[in-house]
């Protein structure tokens, strides 16, 4: 019986202490019966009171809550926060990379300049005749381009990378220093039989190989070509699809670009004809297109090792150009300089594949310094060395040097990168 009233008091006095409260609160409204505490005065601001009173709750207390707010906070101010701190977290777990590229980039070989003749070989001593008449006391030949090389290009390249929730935004560029070949070769003469020596560029009569169709320089010769490389791409690497495996897998989504500048140029003199012979052949390269891959990686904590494919669907838009110049005489009947110039715009698919393999070690958490071997396989590619048509269409009719569409080559890039990689985490 004790305990039942006991309980009975408790629950009473449960529920009557709000109202007790409530009468004794120095807030409490009601009129005359409201009890205010001795020397509270409510804040008052130019104009009255900072607050209006607020009329009572029916049956109960109006809390009332005071906030110091700036004069204004912006409509945004909620969602600019979240989007800071948002991009706050992103760059810091984000990174770049500085590489340094040697690289080397296929060369022609032994391309010869000029077209090959009718019965003899025109990288050896043969008569010089041009355009069916001999010259007494010479002999010439066709120069190749067997010393050009294009090995050990510098090069440097710059990336980053932005990490989300599905994976990391990744971005590069690179570019190659150009690469200069240059032939220069002055008449000289055969001790033992007095002959002198000149190089010259075979021709073709009408299409139709021949053995007396050359361009003589018996005063100077110089070929040259230059080649200009620059690239970039754009991937998506998405989060790991063996996260916990110890070779962790991810596909690769993206775009490239690649461009190929390349130029050869054969000039020189004749003071037989009187003429300053000049072929150029140009051609500008755009690859571009989308690409898929993967990367792998084995992962330590103080290395990583990896291998990255890609393959791009591609696409070259070229442009290219051939110009020729005084080729047998200097000027037409009219006295201007017999010059020709041809050339096309055209686009080809062209699938591109690329390779790399790196070693990568773990410096500091924010460090990490690398080594790896990178290859680059591109298809239709416009080369000037084989652009040209080395042709001559006769007396009278336009020069027959020209453009020759339809001849593409494959062209292949490949060496070592170092650099080092730092994170902002």
């Amino acid at each position: 019986m004790l305990r039942r009233l006991t309980f009975g008091i408790l629950i009473a006095a449960f529920f009557a202490s709000p109202l007790v409260a409530a009468a004794q609160s120095p807030y409490a409204t009601g009129g005359s019966s409201a009890i205010t505490p001795a020397g509270f005065h409510p804040p008052f601001h130019a104009g009255g009171p900072m607050h209006a009173p607020v009329p009572p709750v029916s049956g109960g207390v109006n809390p009332t809550v005071y906030e110091l707010l700036p004069p204004n906070r912006g409509p945004f101010y909620d969602h600019d926060s979240m989007l800071d701190q948002s991009i706050r977290d992103t760059m810091a777990r984000s990174w770049i990379r500085l590489e340094y590229l040697n690289w080397s980039i296929s060369s022609p070989g032994g391309q010869l300049l000029g077209a090959p003749m009718a019965t003899l070989d025109a990288r050896d001593l043969v008569p010089a005749v041009g355009r069916g008449r001999a010259r007494p006391g010479y002999e010439a030949f066709v120069p190749t381009m067997s010393g050009a090389n294009f090995d050990d290009q510098n090069g440097l390249r710059g990336s980053f990378g932005i990490p989300t929730r599905v994976g990391s935004l990744e971005a590069n560029v690179w570019a190659l220093e150009q690469a200069d070949w240059r032939l220069r070769i002055d008449p000289r003469v055969d001790a033992a039989t007095g002959t002198i020596i000149i190089p010259a560029v075979s021709l073709l009569n009408n299409g139709t190989p021949a053995d007396d169709r050359l361009v003589l320089f018996d005063t100077s010769y110089v070929a040259s070509y230059k080649s200009n490389l620059m690239g970039t791409e754009g991937n998506f690497v998405f989060s790991p699809i063996t996260p916990n495996a110890p070779i962790v897998f991810q596909p690769i989504a993206g775009i490239r670009y690649m461009r190929v500048f390349e130029e050869l140029q054969i000039s020189g003199s004749d003071s037989v004809t009187m003429t300053n012979p000049r072929i150029r052949s140009r051609s500008q390269n755009h690859l571009f297109g989308p690409q898929v891959g993967f990367r792998a990686e084995m992962q330590h904590e103080r290395f990583t090792l990896g291998v990255e494919p890609k393959f791009t669907f591609g696409f070259n838009r070229h442009s290219d150009q051939v110009l020729s110049e005084q080729i047998f005489e200097a000027t037409d009947a009219n006295g201007n300089i017999l010059r020709s110039v041809t050339g096309d715009d055209d686009s080809d698919f062209a699938p591109l594949f690329n390779v790399s393999v790196y070693a990568r070690v773990h410096v500091t958490q924010h460090l990490s310094v690398f080594v790896g071997y990178e290859a680059i396989l591109a298809s239709e590619v416009s080369r000037p060395y084989s652009n040209i048509i080395y042709n001559d269409a006769g007396v009278g009719n336009p020069p027959g040097i020209v453009y020759r569409p339809e001849d593409r080559q494959d062209l292949f890039i490949q060496g070592l990168f170092v650099g080092g990689e730092l994170r902002f985490q």
